[in-house]
């Protein structure tokens, strides 16, 4: 089977990541990890780099009264149109 070769594959693996990490070099292993990679590199060309909590995180994502409010005026206005 392949568990030899998977084996030596995680091992290389392993060995790759350490080695990276003992000489301050990134080593990105996803695409997601690259995408997430590029945007952080293109905030911190636009110097749009910050710290915000969690907290703070989902405040801003949560929909205000006044957002539902609004959604719910344009569903009223849509289902009155016909």
């Amino acid at each position: 089977g392949g568990s030899a070769a998977g084996g030596q594959a995680r091992l290389d693996g392993y060995e790759i990541r350490t080695a990276a990490v003992m000489a301050n070099v990134p080593c990105i292993t996803t695409v997601q990890g690259l995408g997430a990679a590029v945007q952080g590199i293109e905030a911190r060309r636009r110097g749009d780099v910050g710290v915000r909590s969690l907290q703070d995180w989902a405040r801003a994502l949560r929909p205000t009264a006044d957002d539902a409010q609004a959604a719910q005026a344009a569903q009223d206005t849509e289902a009155a149109r016909g």
